[in-house]
């Protein structure tokens, strides 16, 4: 995990787009862009289950 987060504050200091857009692209390159889709499924169930526990 250390290296995960050195890599990406070495992108958020060095590239133009955000770091989340970087490492989608990275999904995809390395697993494909149905990864991606997962990916995205599972942030959305997250982004849900912390939406219903704030309420």
């Amino acid at each position: 995990m250390e290296r995960l987060h050195q890599c990406l504050h070495q992108i958020e200091k060095c590239d133009e787009r955000s770091v989340a857009s970087v490492l989608v692209d990275a999904v995809a390159r390395a697993l494909g862009s149905d990864a991606v889709e997962r990916l995205l499924t599972v942030l959305n169930n997250q982004a849900e289950a912390v939406a219903k526990r704030k309420h």
